[in-house]
Protein backbone atom coordinates (compact mmCIF):
# COMPACT_ATOMS: atom_id res chain seq x y z
CA UNK A 1 0.00 0.00 0.00
CA UNK A 2 2.82 2.14 1.02
CA UNK A 3 4.32 1.88 -2.67
CA UNK A 4 1.26 2.41 -4.22
CA UNK A 5 0.65 5.80 -2.71
CA UNK A 6 4.22 6.64 -3.27
CA UNK A 7 4.16 5.50 -6.93
CA UNK A 8 0.79 7.46 -7.26
CA UNK A 9 2.40 10.67 -5.57
CA UNK A 10 5.47 10.52 -8.02
CA UNK A 11 2.93 10.44 -10.82
CA UNK A 12 1.06 13.16 -9.94
CA UNK A 13 4.17 14.96 -9.43
CA UNK A 14 5.34 14.28 -12.58
CA UNK A 15 2.26 15.22 -14.29
CA UNK A 16 2.05 18.43 -12.39
CA UNK A 17 5.64 19.24 -13.91
CA UNK A 18 4.37 18.47 -17.53
CA UNK A 19 1.72 20.58 -17.56
CA UNK A 20 3.16 24.05 -16.17
CA UNK A 21 3.36 26.68 -13.58
CA UNK A 22 -0.29 28.35 -14.63
CA UNK A 23 -0.86 31.79 -16.33
CA UNK A 24 0.82 34.23 -13.80
CA UNK A 25 4.38 33.05 -14.16
CA UNK A 26 5.11 35.78 -17.10
CA UNK A 27 3.79 38.49 -15.19
CA UNK A 28 6.21 37.30 -12.01
CA UNK A 29 9.33 36.63 -14.57
CA UNK A 30 8.39 40.60 -16.19
CA UNK A 31 8.16 42.18 -12.79
CA UNK A 32 11.79 41.67 -12.27
CA UNK A 33 13.41 43.43 -14.84
CA UNK A 34 17.12 43.42 -14.17
CA UNK A 35 18.29 46.90 -13.14
CA UNK A 36 20.72 48.35 -14.81
CA UNK A 37 24.54 48.63 -14.16
CA UNK A 38 26.64 51.32 -14.68
CA UNK A 39 30.24 51.29 -15.20
CA UNK A 40 32.60 53.85 -12.82
CA UNK A 41 34.24 56.30 -14.57
CA UNK A 42 37.43 55.77 -15.67
CA UNK A 43 40.61 56.86 -13.53
CA UNK A 44 42.80 59.96 -15.22
CA UNK A 45 46.02 59.17 -13.79
CA UNK A 46 48.42 57.31 -15.69
CA UNK A 47 49.03 53.95 -13.61
CA UNK A 48 52.63 52.77 -13.35
CA UNK A 49 54.20 49.18 -14.60
CA UNK A 50 52.99 47.34 -11.94
CA UNK A 51 49.51 48.47 -12.21
CA UNK A 52 49.30 48.62 -16.17
CA UNK A 53 50.86 44.51 -15.76
CA UNK A 54 47.96 43.43 -12.78
CA UNK A 55 45.20 45.55 -14.94
CA UNK A 56 44.71 42.87 -17.34
CA UNK A 57 44.22 40.12 -15.11
CA UNK A 58 41.74 42.42 -13.33
CA UNK A 59 39.69 42.51 -16.62
CA UNK A 60 39.64 38.71 -16.78
CA UNK A 61 38.54 38.22 -13.75
CA UNK A 62 35.96 41.10 -14.27
CA UNK A 63 34.52 39.21 -17.63
CA UNK A 64 34.33 36.02 -15.68
CA UNK A 65 31.84 38.11 -13.28
CA UNK A 66 28.19 37.55 -14.06
CA UNK A 67 25.09 38.93 -13.08
CA UNK A 68 21.73 37.16 -13.29
CA UNK A 69 18.36 37.93 -12.30
CA UNK A 70 16.02 35.70 -10.52
CA UNK A 71 13.06 36.27 -8.89
CA UNK A 72 10.98 34.74 -6.52
CA UNK A 73 7.17 34.68 -6.09
CA UNK A 74 5.67 33.32 -3.21
CA UNK A 75 1.78 31.83 -2.39
CA UNK A 76 0.24 35.09 -2.57
CA UNK A 77 1.79 36.40 -5.69
CA UNK A 78 4.04 38.91 -4.14
CA UNK A 79 7.25 38.50 -6.57
CA UNK A 80 10.85 39.52 -4.10
CA UNK A 81 13.75 39.79 -7.15
CA UNK A 82 17.37 39.05 -6.50
CA UNK A 83 20.07 39.86 -8.44
CA UNK A 84 22.45 36.73 -8.28
CA UNK A 85 26.31 37.16 -8.92
CA UNK A 86 28.15 34.28 -10.36
CA UNK A 87 31.00 33.11 -12.48
CA UNK A 88 30.49 32.55 -16.28
CA UNK A 89 29.50 28.67 -16.59
CA UNK A 90 28.53 28.50 -13.13
CA UNK A 91 25.05 26.54 -12.68
CA UNK A 92 21.81 28.41 -11.57
CA UNK A 93 21.84 25.61 -8.23
CA UNK A 94 25.63 27.19 -7.22
CA UNK A 95 24.22 30.47 -7.72
CA UNK A 96 21.50 30.51 -5.73
CA UNK A 97 23.16 28.73 -2.71
CA UNK A 98 26.04 31.53 -2.56
CA UNK A 99 22.95 33.60 -2.52
CA UNK A 100 21.30 31.67 0.23
CA UNK A 101 18.19 31.02 -1.33
CA UNK A 102 18.51 27.32 -1.10
CA UNK A 103 19.89 24.99 1.50
CA UNK A 104 23.24 23.41 0.52
CA UNK A 105 21.36 19.42 0.52
CA UNK A 106 18.77 21.05 -1.60
CA UNK A 107 21.30 22.17 -3.88
CA UNK A 108 23.30 18.72 -3.95
CA UNK A 109 19.76 16.89 -4.25
CA UNK A 110 18.44 19.37 -6.92
CA UNK A 111 15.33 19.53 -5.76
CA UNK A 112 14.21 22.27 -4.20
CA UNK A 113 11.31 22.89 -1.46
CA UNK A 114 12.41 25.68 0.43
CA UNK A 115 13.64 28.77 -1.60
CA UNK A 116 14.12 31.56 0.48
CA UNK A 117 13.00 30.69 3.67
CA UNK A 118 9.20 30.02 1.83
CA UNK A 119 8.47 26.32 1.70
CA UNK A 120 6.43 24.25 -0.69
CA UNK A 121 5.02 20.98 0.58
CA UNK A 122 3.52 18.96 -2.04
CA UNK A 123 1.52 16.79 1.34
CA UNK A 124 0.19 20.31 2.15
CA UNK A 125 -1.65 21.28 -0.67
CA UNK A 126 0.14 19.85 -3.47
CA UNK A 127 2.60 22.48 -3.13
CA UNK A 128 5.95 22.80 -5.28
CA UNK A 129 8.45 25.35 -6.96
CA UNK A 130 7.85 25.64 -10.34
CA UNK A 131 11.48 26.83 -12.01
CA UNK A 132 10.59 29.43 -14.88
CA UNK A 133 12.81 31.23 -17.24
CA UNK A 134 12.87 34.93 -18.36
CA UNK A 135 10.02 34.62 -20.60
CA UNK A 136 7.78 32.74 -18.06
CA UNK A 137 8.00 29.35 -18.80
CA UNK A 138 8.83 26.42 -17.14
CA UNK A 139 12.21 25.13 -17.78
CA UNK A 140 12.60 21.33 -19.20
CA UNK A 141 16.11 21.02 -16.90
CA UNK A 142 16.51 21.87 -13.29
CA UNK A 143 19.13 24.04 -11.29
CA UNK A 144 21.82 22.08 -11.58
CA UNK A 145 21.50 21.22 -15.43
CA UNK A 146 21.26 25.20 -16.29
CA UNK A 147 24.59 26.97 -16.31
CA UNK A 148 24.44 30.37 -16.58
CA UNK A 149 25.39 33.12 -18.53
CA UNK A 150 25.27 37.16 -18.33
CA UNK A 151 21.66 38.52 -18.08
CA UNK A 152 19.94 35.50 -17.69
CA UNK A 153 16.82 35.82 -16.09
CA UNK A 154 15.13 32.84 -14.00
CA UNK A 155 12.95 32.50 -11.11
CA UNK A 156 10.25 30.43 -8.56
CA UNK A 157 7.01 30.19 -8.65
CA UNK A 158 5.23 28.95 -5.48
CA UNK A 159 2.87 26.46 -7.34
CA UNK A 160 -0.13 24.53 -6.26
CA UNK A 161 -1.53 21.62 -7.53
CA UNK A 162 -1.24 22.05 -11.33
Amino acid sequence: MKKLTSLMLALMLALALLTGCGSNTQEAVEATAAPEVTAAPEATETPDAAEATAAPEEEAQDEKTITVTFSVTDAEGNVTPFELTAQEGATLADALLDAGLISQEEHDAGFVTVVNGIEANWDDGQAWWCLVDGQGEMTSVGISEITLAQGDAYGFVYTQGQ
